[in-house]
């Protein structure tokens, strides 16, 4: 299980890297976002998703680099048969539940497009089902009378034994609607078949309902209204009529979402803040969820927009400071500076830098892991605390290891070549630890590195690690020689560890070492270059105490040509990220309309791909992280 844990955690960031390219091909700032108007939504909306500018959007396709590379010739095959997949397990179906053309109506929307998820009457207050409501807003401007023609089609009733009921209207507020019954049976069919429950879980039902469910439609002013709204429709009116269309335009924003509570907690099966106060009585999925800080987040918001020359991905969680525990907690930004120092090269392919107290973050370590489960916490310690002792019976792991953390956090990876190295199975990369005592803290992590404590991590027949002393630009360097590693396929490699400019630094190759031991101004730096800084400032800049950047090139090619190899890959990349059946269902769903062995060759598409930046902070809400990628190629 630990070998499987450390394989995981060895792949996670380059699946975040694809991850938030995919998320960017599926495409306004934060304080944009949280002034937009919930103009239509009744009170205890579960998720909202908005395009302020429809038409606009329409507009975009030339001049995003995600969505070019979309509507690129060479992904046609990949669109198509997404396109295909989507009409027949989704569009289509629910197309003959509901009688609804649904791309012949939203085509007709020449401004803002919401979608709400809603709670209905009697729903299931813990999943996600048909039974909850969806609400969809649409701003027509002049296509007025082309919707009242479209819902007029509708007026026709069903055949079959409810025929007499199946159709009916009534006028709330002076606006007359149009509502269909929806039958049960085949109306949860046409979610169960798009989105399958996974093998272990409770499906949905297909018994009748105790109470029907319809679609009402209707026009307010030039707002069309589509909803499985069971309540009273009389809100929603009012809200629509309160804001004009043309008041609702946000800036530059592309789209914009947000996911209350109420709603992550049916899509993640978060425990209720009464049950996560009791922390040992929840099963175990649930004790994850609290231990990692997941059941702590009050709201979760995402927007994408335009900018003069590119585009920007925002985050945000919102968590109550009392609340900030686990990976919140952990991983706690200072507002310090987190640019790339100058020994950092202008080709490094993936970098990240995090200020954040390394004494308190290993108490919220230890705290998460204890969290999870004792038993975790209990082999955590006993590694930690055996280590470096079967060198040095006196070591003491927390007084000459974590006692001597700073506040610099940094990793970097790829680009670096090396003048003359022994060749590295490795990743080649470098893990940076800032400490007021660098020289200090390198000696401990040289005992800790001991061969005989690192052979107690390897399987009894492998060969033990080895470790020498060496001299790289005038410094010493300790190596460590690893056989092969079973949760890394079996590679092998060496690791240095160094000290130098505060600094201690564990690379995996000589290159990196030597690049981090070179004297100041030897080679161009990664700050330097002005595709990453114009991203960097636009981003957040150098004070907000987390900087992400990664070459997408580099990742994508990974993923392309990994995607090759494995059919299934998007499938496994998708399914990681769900922490409940529902939410596995709505992406191994959504996953199945994609077929990666249509990709085209990376090199066909490669010119979309460039450098992205992304910094995070902490301010009085919560968690805030913003990815900027800026234009270096035309369209």
């Amino acid at each position: 299980m630990v070998q499987a844990a450390k394989r995981s955690f060895d792949v996670i960031p380059n699946r975040i890297h694809v991850l938030v390219t995919l998320a960017l091909l599926a495409a306004g700032s934060l304080r944009s976002m949280a002034t937009t108007p919930q103009h239509s939504l009744p009170e205890g909306v579960l998720a909202r998703f908005s395009i302020p500018d429809l038409a606009r959007w329409r507009g975009v396709h030339s001049g995003i680099a995600p969505l070019r590379l979309w509507h690129d010739p060479a992904m046609k095959p990949f669109r198509a048969r997404f396109a295909a997949e989507s009409r027949r397990r989704f569009t289509t179906p629910l197309e003959q539940v509901t009688g609804v053309n649904w791309p012949a109506l939203i085509d007709l929307t020449a401004g803002r497009l919401t979608l709400a998820w809603l709670p209905n009457p009697g729903a299931s207050p813990k999943v996600l089902t048909p039974d909850s409501a969806l609400l969809l807003v649409l701003d027509l401007e002049a296509n007025t009378n082309a919707f009242d023609r479209l819902v007029a089609s509708l007026a026709t009733p069903d055949s079959g034994p409810l025929a007499a009921d199946s159709v009916a209207t009534s006028v709330v507020r002076g606006v007359t609607f149009l509502s269909r019954r929806l039958h049960g049976p085949s109306w949860n069919a046409v979610f169960d078949k798009a989105f399958p429950w996974p093998p272990d879980a409770t499906p949905t039902t297909n018994a009748p309902d105790a109470a029907p469910k319809f679609l009402h439609l209707g026009r307010v002013g030039s707002w069309g209204v589509a909803t499985t709204w069971q309540s009273d429709l009389g809100p929603i009116i009012d809200r629509l009529r309160q804001v004009p269309p043309a008041a609702t335009a946000v800036g530059d924003i592309l789209w914009e979402a947000t996911v209350e509570r109420a709603g992550l907690e049916r899509l993640m099966h978060l425990p209720t803040p009464a049950a996560a106060a009791d922390l040992a009585s929840l099963p175990a999925l649930n004790r994850l969820k609290v231990a990692l800080g997941l059941a702590g987040i009050q709201r979760a918001r995402f927007s994408a927009e335009t900018l003069t020359n590119g585009w920007a991905l925002n985050l945000a969680f919102d968590i109550p400071k009392t609340q900030r525990r686990g990976l919140f907690a952990l991983l706690h930004p200072l507002p310090m500076d987190a640019a790339p120092p100058a020994f950092i090269p202008s080709n490094t392919l993936r970098f990240a830098r995090l200020r954040l107290s390394g004494t308190n973050a290993w108490d919220h370590l230890e705290r998460m892991l204890g969290d999870i489960d004792p038993a975790v916490l209990g082999v955590f310690q006993l590694f930690t605390g055996y280590a470096g002792r079967t060198e040095d019976a006196d070591f003491d792991f927390q007084a000459r290891v974590v006692n001597l953390l700073g506040d610099d956090w940094m990793v970097a990876s790829g680009g670096v070549l090396a003048s003359g190295a022994a060749p590295s199975n490795l990743p080649p990369g470098i893990l940076l630890l800032g400490s007021p005592r660098a020289s200090e803290l390198a000696a401990g992590l040289r005992t800790v590195a001991s061969p005989s404590f690192l052979a107690t991590f390897f399987p009894p027949d492998t060969p033990e690690p080895s470790r020498a002393n060496l001299e790289v630009q005038g410094q010493t360097v300790t190596t460590v020689t690893l056989p092969p590693i079973p949760w890394l396929d079996g590679r092998t490699g060496v690791l240095s560890i160094a000290s130098s400019k505060g600094y201690c630094g564990v690379a995996t190759d000589a290159a990196w070492t030597e690049a981090f031991l070179a004297p100041q101004g030897k080679s161009a730096s990664l700050n330097d270059r002005e595709d990453f800084r114009r991203a960097f400032i636009s981003a957040g800049g150098p004070a907000t105490g987390l900087t992400l950047y990664h070459d997408e090139q580099a990742a994508a090619r990974e993923f392309f040509g990994a995607a090759r190899r494995s059919p299934a890959l998007l499938d496994d990349l998708l399914r990681w990220v769900a922490f409940s059946d529902t939410a596995t269902r709505l992406v191994s769903g959504i996953g199945a309309w994609f077929d990666v062995a249509a990709l085209p060759s990376f090199e066909s598409v490669a010119h979309h791909f460039g450098p992205c930046v992304q910094c995070g902070r902490v301010d009085e809400t919560g968690f805030v992280l913003r990815a900027v990628r800026m234009e270096t190629t035309k369209p």
